[in-house]
């Protein structure tokens, strides 16, 4: 289910670049950054599942690098809360 997921969450982020629909491409990455945090749940091994969670923060954090706070305020506090 995970990776059937991953696959067509990473689809349509081809269509929604960050460049023309911001919303989108940032609903998207959170949709992923969810898929980890659900897969990490199921994962046994400790190194494992750090790892799962290091990777969707990341992945939220690369959003917030690119996006002005000014212009998207709600979306970085939103996209911030995200990260715990």
């Amino acid at each position: 289910m995970f990776l059937e997921g991953q696959r067509w969450l990473n689809k349509s982020k081809e269509y929604y670049l960050l460049d023309g629909h911001v919303t989108d491409h940032i609903e998207i990455v959170q949709d992923m950054s969810l898929l980890f945090k659900y897969l990490a749940f199921f994962e046994n091994d400790f190194e494992r599942r750090c790892k799962m969670h290091k990777r969707r923060v990341d992945m939220l954090n690369d959003v917030l690098v690119e996006l002005n706070p000014q212009h998207y305020l709600m979306v970085c506090r939103q996209v911030r809360c995200a990260d715990s």
